[in-house]
């Protein structure tokens, strides 16, 4: 009789534990972002190549209005390695968004021959345990900063 109480007290506690455990929401999607370049630091190497320093300020727009990214703000900081021919060759780097309650989420991106990547690496609030990443491609670059990437992608969140 004890023997059966505890099963079902097991029972009753790991199914109320699966019950409370955070599901998976599975997404993709895509859009355009916009940027900026607020400041610029160019480093002369050897043999002539170059590194560039960037900041970028940005805006991200999703293909549907009412999207997880839709109009939030990102802050992207990176490099840019340049040759002697002044062709670039590669370039990584980092950004942060914010959305509209506050919440963070963070990425990395890398631009080489092999196309644009980038990676969700974290956040907080409804963005804690976000993962996935896309690639990107760039619509519009100004010889003043400003640029225009199209993005897709896909991620999983929790709940």
């Amino acid at each position: 009789m004890n023997s059966n109480r505890m099963r079902i007290a097991s029972y009753l506690f790991v199914t109320g534990a699966l019950a409370l455990a955070p599901l998976a929401q599975a997404a993709e999607g895509g859009g355009t972002v916009t940027y900026v370049q607020t400041w610029s630091e160019v480093t002369k190497l050897p043999g002539g190549s170059s590194l560039q320093h960037a900041y970028l300020k940005g805006v991200l727009l999703m293909d549907k209005a009412d999207g997880l990214f839709h109009l939030q703000t990102q802050d992207c900081s990176g490099s840019t390695a340049i040759n002697a021919d002044g062709k670039v060759v590669d370039s990584a780097g980092s950004c942060t968004a914010v959305d509209k309650d506050g919440d963070v989420w963070w990425l990395s991106y890398h631009n080489g021959s092999q196309g644009n990547t980038w990676t969700f690496i974290g956040g907080t609030g409804k963005y804690k345990d976000i993962k996935g990443g896309g690639t990107s491609v760039y619509l519009l670059q100004t010889a003043d900063g400003r640029f225009v990437n199209s993005w897709k992608g896909s991620w999983t969140t929790t709940k």
